[in-house]
């Protein structure tokens, strides 16, 4: 997978311990057969500009 833009939280269990990976534009990913994990929109940390000023 290639991350088009903005950003994304992918948690996975490894262990008995919730992992977290924040990818951003432009990072890739790959998952192998049988992964399980969930994905979601990453918002932009508070006071973080949004768009055009």
């Amino acid at each position: 997978m290639t991350l088009l833009s903005g950003s994304l939280d992918e948690f996975r269990w490894e262990g008995d311990q919730l992992r977290r990976r924040r990818l951003h534009a432009g990072d890739q990913a790959g998952f192998p057969l049988g992964w399980v994990h969930d994905v979601v929109w990453a918002p932009p940390p508070v006071g973080a500009p949004v768009g055009p000023p």
